[in-house]
């Protein structure tokens, strides 16, 4: 690694930032920018915390607003991840499969 003190510029933390966000890992980053990973914290704890968090929460204000503009599959989605709706398809199969054996066997009787 280098000798020389690090100094972060402002393409370095969008570097940092990109990397955080494809799922790097810190040794990756820093090896990347040629900083061991204690550096790395020292230096850019802000893009390490909180990279991933501000770019999910500027995705979820686009998938909210095409919610409410009327994208039905967007409303869709948004209910069954944060809305915790969910179809009970394996309990509609196991009804009409229950209802199948049963109009069998009335109709044996």
């Amino acid at each position: 690694m280098s000798s020389i003190p690090h100094e972060p510029t402002q393409m370095s933390r969008e570097v940092v930032t990109a990397l955080v966000l494809v799922g790097s890992s810190q040794k990756q980053i820093g090896d990347i920018l040629n900083i061991d990973e204690k550096t790395l914290a020292k230096y850019y704890r802000h893009e390490l915390d909180n990279s991933l968090a501000t770019a999910l929460a500027k995705v979820g204000k686009v998938a909210f607003q095409k919610a409410l503009d009327g994208d039905t599959k967007m409303v869709e989605f948004i209910l069954k991840c944060r809305g915790r709706w969910a179809y009970h398809r394996e309990e509609e199969e196991k009804k009409s499969t229950t209802d199948t054996l049963l109009e069998k066997l009335i109709d044996k009787l």
